[in-house]
């Protein structure tokens, strides 16, 4: 695993801003496919989703739940062991900002991208199916980082008000418990100011 997979779990376990985004920005996750980091991530993911906040050193009972019910095979589970063990002595010496994370994780995320691109196009070269391999470039799109929500005053002008409802827009919020949603909700709310809160179709908005 090269260093910026390892920054990125890092983020992923002892970030609560860090993984907020990230799950904007990847909600079908980054380490699919890779064995071992797909899972700390999808533990990472969960365990912010149910308690709103970075899993930090909880992440040995997420292992130890899976040694305990056998849900992972004995490969994994020691590929999973060896990797948390290296992890861990980074985290006291990780100072990363969520901004820097947050490029070093488009950056990994569109470095994978191209390589499967690559090897797409290259199958559909090596097969003389010239066709296959420009729809494939044709389809690709890289990641990027959308804008901030921002808190928006009444006496803001028209082009703020823009910004915030443009589509490339990254969102603020994510699916959560009522009670953390709320506490998200009144955290943000300003006297003599409106927040706009924007979410995708058929997402329980109301």
């Amino acid at each position: 695993m090269n260093s910026s997979a390892r920054k990125i779990l890092i983020g992923l376990i002892t970030s609560t801003e860090f993984v907020k985004r990230y799950i904007n920005l990847f909600p079908k996750g980054l380490f699919l496919g890779d064995i071992g980091a797909g899972i700390v991530e999808k533990w990472c993911v969960n365990y912010f989703n149910k308690y709103n906040e970075a899993v930090g050193r909880n992440i040995q009972y997420a292992y130890q739940k899976s040694v305990e019910n056998k849900s992972l095979g004995k490969d994994e589970l020691e590929f999973i062991e060896i990797l948390l063990s290296s992890l861990s002595n980074e985290y006291d010496r990780s100072s990363s900002s969520v901004e820097y994370l947050i490029d070093e994780a488009i950056e990994y995320a569109n470095k994978k991208q191209l390589e499967t691109l690559k090897s797409n196009i290259d199958y559909a070269l090596d097969t003389g199916k010239v066709q296959d391999a420009i729809n494939a470039y044709e389809k690709f799109k890289k990641v990027e980082k959308g804008d901030v929500l921002p808190v928006i005053s009444l006496y803001d002008d028209k082009k703020v008000t823009e910004l915030a409802l443009k589509k490339s827009a990254e969102p603020f919020l994510h699916s959560m418990s009522i009670d953390a949603f709320l506490e998200e909700v009144f955290s943000q709310i300003v006297p003599s100011e409106y927040t706009i809160y924007r979410g995708r179709s058929k997402s329980a908005k109301s």
